[in-house]
């Protein structure tokens, strides 16, 4: 199984496993993180509650959340790249883009690459397209980590990992 393939297959299993998004979240147990981790992560007490809500309805729900993390969206994109030995050290969305990405555009985007929002020239969230039409990503405090349509975002700018 190639890189970018391995690459995929974590990226859609950290949404089957219902990984909970965390500002600054980078793959954090969720069964072992505290509620004052998330508590002094996050960057208000509303979001905090907004995390810890999300986590109790997917137990609720009846979610297994023994394979869960907490991620933010660049968070994902930096665990998943350091788990393939692609890098080794954080980065921002933007960084990402920046520094390991050769841009591409839309009509040449494939399984493996990353997808974008810019938003008045600050790239402020990425994304994994992990199927024709399809991204996984740390989409928010309230849903977590998602495989969903591309639809579902404004994803204007695209990359491919170097390496990958």
């Amino acid at each position: 199984m190639s890189k970018r393939d391995k690459f995929v297959k974590l990226a859609k299993a950290e949404a089957t496993a219902n990984s909970l998004y965390l500002w600054g979240g980078q793959g954090e147990q969720v069964e072992t993180t505290p509620p004052e981790f998330i508590e002094k992560h996050e960057t208000s007490p509303a979001n905090a509650a907004r995390v810890l809500k999300c986590l109790a309805n997917k137990l609720i729900a009846g979610c297994n959340m023994k394979k869960a993390k907490y991620f933010d969206c660049s968070g994902l994109v930096v665990y998943l790249l350091m788990q393939l030995k692609i890098i080794e050290k954080d980065y921002t969305a933007a960084g990402i883009y920046r520094e390991l990405c050769v841009p591409i555009s839309r009509a040449d985007v494939k399984t493996g690459d990353l997808c974008f929002i810019s938003s008045g020239g600050k790239i402020t969230h990425v994304g994994i397209i992990t199927g024709e039409k399809e991204v996984t990503e740390a989409a928010g405090r309230d849903i977590g980590v998602v495989t969903r349509g591309m639809s579902k975002n404004s994803w204007n700018i695209y990359g491919r990992v170097k390496g990958l």
